[in-house]
């Protein structure tokens, strides 16, 4: 008598995925970009650093930063895949595309990540001033932590779909 257990390697992949996703999607409270901008006033350079962190990005900050759809779809693409990833491993979704949908929404959520500062919505009083100042933007460690994640978590659905138990 054959025993059906819940704990063989594909299940183990998709918890893995799971968890993997779920860490990437508490990147949100993290670091997310930072803005340095440098001025020349009288011979001496000036320079300010200001940290946004992932939820400023998503939801924005008062007097600098809007709401940004984009960087809210790669949270909720993180979120629908830990759903579907679930499903699959209770047993609910048992047909092969939901393979191909969860790495595709892990990939493309990890692309996003690593795209935050371009989808950044910014004020439109402080984009003058950014304009008028040098301004370099640096990733933080929440996106590109996430990105990695979410790539790991891609790849944990990828090596499960290719397994038989």
């Amino acid at each position: 008598m054959k025993k059906n257990s819940i704990f063989t390697l594909k299940n183990i992949l998709y918890s893995a995925s799971v968890l993997l996703a779920v860490v990437a999607f508490c990147m949100l409270a993290v670091n997310a970009f930072s803005v340095t901008q440098s001025a020349t006033i009288l011979g001496q350079t000036v320079e300010n650093t200001t940290v946004y962190t992932g939820v400023q990005a998503v939801f924005g900050k008062e007097n600098a930063l809007a709401f940004s759809f984009m960087n809210l779809l790669s949270y909720i693409f993180v979120f629908a895949g830990v759903v579907l990833a679930l499903l699959r491993v209770f047993g609910v979704l048992k047909s092969k595309i939901f393979d191909y949908v969860i790495v595709a929404l892990f990939v493309v959520a990890a692309v996003f990540f690593f795209l935050t500062i371009q989808f950044v919505v910014w004020d439109a009083d402080l984009k003058s001033v950014l304009d008028l100042a040098k301004s370099t933007y640096a990733l933080g460690a929440g996106p590109i932590v996430a990105g990695i994640l979410s790539i790991l978590s891609a790849g944990c659905v990828a090596v499960a779909s290719t397994r038989k138990k």
